[in-house]
């Protein structure tokens, strides 16, 4: 059964399914660029999925997102700060999703919209998708991309995106590892929410401790990682085997 909260947002839909929460950007007249008005409502709704599984990070229209709108970049300093501070809280809330994130990508994921889509932990891009990152054609440097992306792709792909601007096709992007899988465009949305509803069934308490592992040993050497890695399982072990023998369980 979904369930659809209506009236609260005007461009961000957000729905239940079970244990899924589906958060779409619905303002499709102008390829869901990010707004400062829709940042805040994705900031808001990101807090309120803490009792979710997953996440589906989707969009309306022919595109995900083009990202910030152009026009943008002259507004008065103040009002950048704002909505630059909304793109870093989006950023950050949905990296600190405990349990298991996915995006379904159409059309043309662009700059921030691109960042924001490919940050989750599973990104499905339909055969026609295009990532970019083009700000430094517009002057302005993507360092907010770059405080992310120059981790998580290798050193030369990230350069060559953010160097050039060009738009990357699916099938490259998951060569990449921008993406996690290419589907047909017809299937993009039934691919997305069947995954969805299958990682649902899986118990949270596991998902969470390998993604708090994840983020906790990113910066350990691989020996410090082991140790950590080691005392985490035997916690999760030993927190199962109690829930046995209460006879609880989720």
């Amino acid at each position: 059964m979904s369930v659809k909260t209506a009236g609260q947002f005007k461009y961000i839909e957000l729905t239940r399914q079970g244990r899924s929460a589906i958060v779409r950007l619905a303002h499709p007249e102008d390829s869901n660029a990010l707004s400062t008005a829709l940042l805040a409502e994705l900031a808001q709704v990101l807090t309120l999925l803490d009792d979710a599984s997953v996440l589906l990070l989707c969009a309306s229209g022919p595109d995900f997102s083009l990202g910030r709108p152009p026009a943008s970049y002259g507004e008065p300093l103040s009002s950048l700060q704002q909505a630059y501070q909304l793109v870093v809280t989006c950023n950050e809330r949905l990296a600190s999703f405990p349990g298991i994130s996915i995006s379904a990508v159409q059309g043309r994921a662009i700059g921030a919209g691109c960042s924001l889509a490919c940050r989750c932990d599973l990104v499905l891009a339909a055969e026609t998708a295009r990532f970019s990152f083009p700000e430094l054609r517009k002057g302005v440097p993507p360092v907010i991309v770059a405080a992310y992306y120059s981790k998580r792709l290798p050193w030369r792909a990230f350069l060559d995106m953010v160097l050039t601007g060009r738009e990357v096709p699916a099938d490259e992007a998951v060569r990449l590892g921008l993406v996690s899988r290419v589907v047909p465009d017809h299937v993009l949305d039934r691919a997305a929410i069947e995954l969805a509803g299958d990682l649902a069934a899986y118990d949270p308490n596991p998902v969470r401790q390998l993604k708090t592992f994840l983020r906790d040993s990113e910066s350990l050497t691989a020996q410090h990682a082991n140790r950590l890695a080691l005392s985490a399982l035997l916690d999760s072990l030993a927190r199962q085997q109690d829930i046995t023998a209460s006879g609880g369980g989720e």
